[in-house]
């Protein structure tokens, strides 16, 4: 999966990263028993462009 985040004091950055998923079968059906997010490429770069403007009223 890939991510693309700006945190309010303008810092971002981009990553991609992979889930390993492990499931175990229970009475209802399969479940999730873990979830590993394992990030494989990260860049803390400034961003280009800005964030969208909030709306009217908001």
């Amino acid at each position: 999966m890939s991510e693309v985040g700006r945190t309010r004091d303008g810092r971002g950055g981009l990553n991609y990263a992979i889930y390993h998923d492990r499931y175990q079968r229970t009475g209802d059906g399969w479940k999730f028993a873990e979830r590993v997010y394992e990030v494989r490429y990260e860049d803390t770069s400034p961003l280009a462009g800005s964030p969208p403007r909030a709306a009217e009223g908001s």
